[in-house]
């Protein structure tokens, strides 16, 4: 199996963060709520369908990529 590249993915809250996260990933932060960023997430921020879930370059969801063939994912 290919690496799969994630680009970042910081994720929207309620409280304010995230510049330095920003700053090291070398993107502008979309808005100064943007306090954490989640890393090659399987699930979703709860009551939400896809908030924090990784994504690859091409769209696809890292979950559903681990969900069709996880005996080459984890084993």
């Amino acid at each position: 199996m290919k690496p799969v590249l994630l680009p970042p993915r910081p994720v929207q809250h309620f409280y304010r963060g995230g510049d330095r996260i920003a700053a090291l990933r070398g993107i502008e932060p979309e808005t100064d709520r943007q306090p954490e960023e989640w890393l090659a997430s399987t699930v979703s921020r709860f009551g939400s369908d896809d908030v924090g879930l990784a994504v690859t370059d091409d769209g696809a969801y890292l979950r559903d990529l681990v969900g069709a063939d996880r005996a080459a994912w984890v084993g």
